[in-house]
């Protein structure tokens, strides 16, 4: 059966959902690979999903808002008859039917054999927020958290948030998203949040995890942050518990009329501004010298007054040990009078002793001021002793110097505002790392960037997103990538070897408005060769992308390397995207029968509620596009002639050349794009307005 072999779908005419099981006894089983089906007796039907859909009822294995188990009861939809592989692509297996998404060995289906060897996979997930803090009674704390098997507007179905001192536990278990207050976001930015009680902790070092419950999986199928131990990882959080501490931190001001011999420390403002020190590195002599013998630096501050103060290396190694020392403006001057300056020399501030274990890195935090950079020279750790850099609320001169600053170092930004940024100074590199960007403004001048965590940034003339260990996979949710480079992908992962496996890379609710002409892909997962790499539990959603025909397409889940060298992707999640020109290659588009790894997005599986502006280049069946684009999926029909997703003003690329940028993507009333997804998976969109948790919800970043 030919089916749909174009991709080409109508507009769904059922808006309330999926209607009308198939008995149980149609199938007999479920095929190992989990997205396939063996009919009972004789050929399959000529299937029409989105006009007669036809399901069969599940039951899964799951967790509740509690993160409590339970039985979900689910539905699955036969899509149409599995292709045969080249040459024979133009026929049909005889009795396989392909289902619009996977069945796991831990589903439950009434009369019928479950081969699949298939299971959940467990979340993706990340910290949100700062960590190394001094607390009182209560850590702030947020996820971001996502998962194939999203539904009833969140994407997993809870979180729950840990904290101990070693002998004592407390917990709270969170549910619903909400837009997150920290201020410095470019967009808004929905997070699994809470304000988690320690006040029955002991003072001193806190650790804080988190479990994330998928909808659909078995206890195998849930994260937990202690499982992990790599920092970039979703792994434990460090905290320092001490209300006094908290309450009144030791500070050391900076003014031009200061002195070093005699600077005041206190924790009354008053007294410390009213004996100010000379020099950054003087003021954090003197709390060495104070305090090394108790709290060390943990939740010092050093307060910059108006003026340009140079940060200095120091010759021995200062106490520090559990949390972070922050240098700050002064609250009684203008951000941009208060300004901190390295790079003639390198910076190494020997946060390096007296950690409480298992801190065992430095951590200095910039926060509410300006830096400028003047030279090339590192920001630097102490041997052994890795640095975290913490950028928060800061306006950050660059000015113009090229490459990072980074050894045995790692960057976190929150709010920060870049100017001067020049060839790859947020991209990934041998000695450090970006760990995460979150709430970052900059014009990167058409550079590479790291991907690792990137939340509610405004990244203008983006380069490609690299990412340092690609197998890990990454995270880029709620941004806005403006006027990318042509030659670039802001969203792009590739493992760097023949077997490697990228596990996790998910791209959700995202704009990316291509402007200029001349551009290949916008969004590449393990594409044209020789990019090796298979993938497992990488997802897209709810991401708009201008462009046009072939320009600012997707190029995702290929099989078409040569040599005999194949890839595999599995468990892979499309929803909801209001895309450009959607390419996926194998066996058909190489002349290669075991280029198969492709095949299951090749189907479908997975993919739900797409629309795409443009066809692929060929109208060759199973040829750069796929076998059925998933339910309630509008695909383009003109390599030139746009198809509408109902934009309020498109300002991307068109056909008669490049576009002016500023577009209003939200969708008119009566879009295309609205209503286009059966499952919301989200609770707000790109611009924070509430998405309908039940029901029909738009495809693309806005509603």
């Amino acid at each position: 059966m030919p089916g749909l072999s174009l991709g080409l779908s109508l507009r769904a005419r059922r808006r309330g959902g999926i209607a009308g099981p198939v008995a149980a006894a149609a199938i007999s089983a479920i095929e190992a690979d989990g997205w396939s089906a063996r009919w009972a007796t004789g050929t399959p039907p000529t299937f029409a999903p989105d006009a007669a859909p036809q399901t069969i009822a599940v039951a899964r294995m799951g967790f509740d808002a509690e993160a409590r188990p339970t039985v979900h009861a689910a539905t699955r939809l036969f899509t149409r008859r599995r292709r045969l592989p080249w040459p024979d692509q133009t026929s049909d297996t005889p009795a396989v039917v392909a289902l619009d998404d996977y069945v796991y060995a831990t589903d439950t289906i009434a009369g019928v054999a479950n081969l699949s060897t298939e299971t959940s996979p467990r979340p993706v997930a990340a910290w949100a927020m700062p960590h190394r803090r001094v607390v009182g009674d209560t850590i702030p704390l947020e996820v971001v958290a996502f998962h194939r098997d999203a539904r009833g507007g969140r994407m997993v179905a809870a979180v729950r948030f840990l904290a101990s001192d070693g002998a004592t536990v407390v917990s709270q278990v969170v549910a619903a998203t909400t837009l997150s207050t920290r201020p410095g976001d470019r967009q808004p930015l929905p997070v699994f949040a809470c304000a988690l009680d320690v006040s029955t902790l002991a003072q001193g070092l806190v650790t804080v995890h988190a479990e994330v419950y998928p909808w659909i999986g078995d206890a195998a199928a849930v994260l937990r942050s202690a499982e992990l131990a790599a920092p970039r990882e979703f792994s434990a959080r460090y905290f320092l518990r001490h209300p006094a501490l908290h309450a009144a931190p030791p500070l050391a001001y900076v003014a031009a009329a200061g002195n070093d011999a005699s600077g005041t420390i206190s924790t009354v403002p008053a007294t410390a501004s009213a004996a100010p020190f000379a020099t950054v590195k003087g003021a954090i002599d003197a709390l060495q010298a104070a305090l090394s013998a108790t709290t060390g630096l943990d939740g010092a501050i050093v307060r910059i007054g108006a003026g340009t103060f140079p940060l200095a290396s120091a010759a021995a190694a200062r106490t520090q040990r559990v949390a972070a020392l922050t240098i700050e403006r002064d609250p009684a001057v203008p951000r941009a009078s208060a300004i901190v300056t390295w790079g003639a020399a390198g910076f190494a501030p020997r946060l390096s002793t007296g950690f409480t274990g298992p801190v065992a890195t430095g951590c200095l935090r910039f926060r509410d001021l300006t830096v400028r950079r003047t030279g090339a020279a590192f920001l630097s750790g102490d041997g052994a002793a890795r640095l975290e850099l913490q950028w928060e609320d800061v306006a950050f001169d660059n000015n113009g110097v090229s490459g990072n600053w980074l050894t045995r170092s790692d960057n976190y930004f929150f709010g920060v505002a870049f100017t001067g940024l020049a060839g790859t100074t947020l991209a990934a590199g041998a000695n450090g790392e970006q760990r995460i960007m979150r709430g970052v403004a900059a014009d990167l001048a058409d550079a590479m960037y790291e991907n690792w965590v990137t939340l509610a940034c405004t990244l203008t003339r983006p380069g490609t997103g690299a990412i340092r260990d690609a197998t890990k996979g990454a995270i880029a949710f709620q941004n806005r990538f403006l006027n990318p480079n042509p030659a670039g992908s802001p969203l792009a992962i590739s493992a760097s070897g023949a077997g490697d496996t990228v596990t996790g890379f998910w791209a959700v609710q995202n704009l990316i408005e291509l402007t200029r002409t001349g551009a290949g892909p916008m969004v590449r997962i393990s594409s044209d060769a020789p990019a090796f790499g298979n993938t497992d539990h990488c997802g897209l959603g709810r991401n708009t992308i201008t462009g046009q025909g072939s320009a600012g397409r997707y190029n995702v889940f290929y099989d078409n390397d040569t040599g005999g060298v194949r890839r595999t992707h599995r468990r892979m999640w499309h929803q909801g995207d209001v895309g450009v020109q959607l390419n996926v290659k194998g066996d058909v588009d190489i002349g290669e029968a075991a280029a198969l790894g492709h095949l299951a997005y090749q189907h479908g599986v997975g993919c739900r509620g797409n629309l795409t502006q443009f066809r692929v280049a060929t109208a060759t069946a199973h040829v750069e596009l796929q076998a059925w684009p998933g339910v309630r999926s509008l695909i383009g029909t003109s390599t030139t002639a746009r198809r509408e997703p109902g934009f309020v003003d498109y300002r991307g690329v068109t056909a008669a050349g490049a576009g002016a940028g500023g577009g209003d993507y939200r969708l008119q009333p009566g879009a295309a794009a609205r209503g286009l997804v059966d499952v919301a998976v989200l609770s707000h969109d790109l611009a924070g307005a509430p998405r309908t948790p039940d029901g029909p919800d738009s495809a693309g970043a806005y509603v």
